[in-house]
């Protein structure tokens, strides 16, 4: 690691670490990924895969791609370092304070650009949710960790194994039926209600949801959907309140049905306002 001074361990995977490094001749502050290289070629290969695409996605909601090499059996990724945190811990952090319905817009309103951006370089993310969503002082949101992602050959093709999260995941996974670019899209829909509740769409162990909703998911996701907007405007006292539930409901509905249509995000008019910050 020449040329960078390991400051402290931000966080830990089944991947590695991530470092927080300071640049020895700028003083700037990256984040590093250490991530331990198979033995197998086949799979050195995929654990490479996140730089290189990495490296393309060149746009403001993105975690900016620095450099990559390898080392001692590691491959270590330098990206920008969000000094905000994650998504996660921000929620966490809330102890049950609702967030402002201006502030959950303007981050739905800059996730869905990034996430827009990859779609269009025809990469499938696999695994957003509130972890992998980073955020900077100064009021930016960027989309991370593309360990998971995958390019796809075309807009409208397939995938057919997923590795994501189980609550952030479609229906049609749990049917084990091909997936495209919707599937980030619900998955964008699951981060949405998370922001606007504090809560996980479905909060129960995992042995639990997978026997319970592998079927009826999609049903008990509408119906959460509908409590929402029965109890949001009087949480909230504001109008907006019903804007967020537009917006929830129009991606999650798209991004489950008309399964052969090429795969983008609703323009709601929450979607398609300028960030102010």
């Amino acid at each position: 690691m020449d040329g960078y001074r390991v400051l402290r361990e931000i966080g830990q995977g089944s991947f590695g670490r991530a470092l927080l490094v300071q640049q020895e001749d700028s003083n700037r502050m990256f984040a590093m990924k250490e991530i331990r290289l198979p033995k197998s070629h086949s799979d050195t290969q995929k654990s490479r895969k996140e730089a290189v695409l990495l490296a393309k996605m060149k746009h403001p909601n993105i975690v900016a791609f620095k450099e990559s090499f390898e080392a001692e059996g590691h491959l270590y990724i330098v990206m920008e370092y969000c000094d905000g945190g994650d998504l996660m811990q921000k929620i966490k952090h809330q102890k049950g304070k609702l967030f402002p319905e201006d502030m959950i817009l303007n981050w739905f309103t800059q996730m869905c650009l990034g996430v827009n951006h990859i779609h269009k370089k025809r990469v499938l993310h696999r695994d957003i949710k509130s972890k992998n969503i980073f955020l900077t002082q100064n009021g930016k949101v960027k989309l991370g960790d593309f360990g998971s992602a995958r390019l796809l050959s075309n807009p409208m093709a397939f995938a057919c194994t997923y590795v994501g999260t189980p609550y952030y995941v479609p229906p049609e996974i749990w049917e084990n039926l091909p997936y495209n670019n919707k599937s980030d899209i619900w998955s964008l829909g699951c981060i949405l209600y998370e922001l606007c509740t504090l809560k996980h769409p479905v909060s129960m162990s995992l042995d639990e949801f997978i026997i319970k909703f592998s079927f009826f998911f999609f049903f008990f996701f509408f119906f959460c959907l509908f409590a929402i907007s029965w109890a949001a405007p009087t949480a909230y006292g504001d109008s907006q309140a019903r804007g967020l539930i537009g917006a929830i409901a129009a991606n999650l509905r798209q991004s489950h049905s008309n399964t052969g249509s090429e795969p983008r995000l609703q323009p709601t008019p929450q979607l398609t306002a300028t960030p102010d910050r």
